[in-house]
């Protein structure tokens, strides 16, 4: 009989100035069913974020370790390798990467925390939030933003129930 594949997600972060996204992306991971065999943050030198994920995230599992090579995300993903312990490594990043991009062709206009702007330049008549599993704070701010513009919002917690056919997207 064959042996199911391990894998370890392995995130990279650098700055506190991302602590609640790192947070998001750690606890999503963390919520998986079935989960990986491990987590693993690398810490890409910042002693303060490298303090602060020790206090709170190894408590959880999470294997926090601080950048052994080179400043930067390749030598952070190289020290993430290297501490692995799974069959697969999946790379995980909690940055703001998707803004000015595309989602199923609907443009991203920018995180939760830009909510508020991204109704400003959108006139949008609906705003579906399809992260699954967003801490209240995030939805918070998107449920401020869309009272204070009076357009409807609405949380769908399956995939499935979202059909896009907004023209903007706002994601984090």
């Amino acid at each position: 009989m064959n042996e199911p594949v391990t894998v370890s997600v392995v995130i990279c972060a650098y700055t506190m100035d991302r602590w609640t996204q790192l947070q998001d992306a750690v606890g999503s991971v963390l919520r998986q069913d079935p989960g990986p065999l491990e987590v693993v943050l690398v810490v890409d030198h910042c002693a303060d974020l490298e303090g602060r994920a020790r206090e709170t995230l190894a408590p959880l599992g999470v294997t926090v370790v601080a950048n052994r090579r080179r400043r930067g995300l390749s030598g952070a993903r190289n020290t993430g390798c290297e501490v692995a312990r799974g069959d697969v490594v999946a790379f995980l990043d909690d940055s703001p990467r998707l803004r000015r991009r595309r989602v199923q062709g609907i443009p991203v206009l920018g995180g939760t925390g830009d909510a508020a702007a991204a109704l400003d330049v959108s006139r949008a008549e609906e705003v579906v939030v399809t992260i699954p599993d967003a801490p209240a704070e995030r939805l918070e701010l998107v449920a401020q933003a869309c009272e204070a513009a009076s357009v409807p919002q609405r949380v769908v917690r399956e995939r499935a129930a979202v059909v896009p056919t907004a023209t903007r997207a706002i994601a984090e």
